[in-house]
């Protein structure tokens, strides 16, 4: 039957997309022959997948990996040799990241440059969400080329969830001037300030 040994630790990130390959180092047959991977489905978590050539993919929801801070997943899977298929069970260990990543920002509409006349207001919403847990989020904020756009532009609306709205009024361009570009840089602030 093919051998496996101990395989390391996977350490997934939340809402992304994570893709672990079992290494043929690890995994093999001492005859030689192909090995096909296969997945016990009663022990997968929901929206993960072992492809039959060893690939483990799976993109947490933000429940399934608050749930591995206390309990790391330990999965079993199938590897059997062909044509014989004589099978051997191995184990995956999946927890949540160690590294301390920071914080992301999704703004809709995705637009990087909005285009508007003096009495049109811009509304845009910020969606935040953390790799090592969305309550590892501390804070947000924007710093503009113009002082004249109000911190007080930017409202929360849950924790998670902020909508920037502003409108420049017909004062903000003066008559000299035929546009004005200001730049606004979002930030996000996690616990350890990245």
């Amino acid at each position: 039957p093919p051998v496996v040994e101990d395989l390391p630790v996977i350490y997934v990130r939340q809402t992304n997309l994570n893709t672990y390959q079992i290494q043929s180092e690890l995994v093999y047959d001492p005859d030689k022959d192909p090995l096909v991977f296969k997945s016990i489905q009663a022990q997968m978590p929901e929206g993960s997948s072992l492809s039959s050539l060893g690939q483990f993919t799976w993109t947490p929801s933000r429940s399934q990996f608050a749930s591995l801070r206390n309990n790391p997943l330990t999965l079993d899977f199938i590897v059997q040799d062909q044509p014989d298929k004589a099978e051997t069970i191995g184990k995956l260990r999946i927890a949540q990241t160690q590294q301390d990543l920071p914080p992301e920002i999704m703004v809709v509409p995705g637009d990087t440059l909005f285009a508007m006349k003096e009495d049109e207001t811009i509304n845009l919403k910020l969606y935040l969400s953390d790799p090592n847990g969305d309550d590892d989020v501390r804070s947000i904020g924007f710093i503009s080329t113009d002082k004249r756009i109000p911190q007080s532009s930017l409202k929360e609306n849950t924790p998670l969830q902020y909508e920037f709205t502003w409108s420049p009024g017909y004062s903000f361009v003066d008559d000299t001037q035929t546009n004005l570009t200001p730049e606004i840089i979002f930030f996000a602030l996690d616990k350890s300030n990245n």
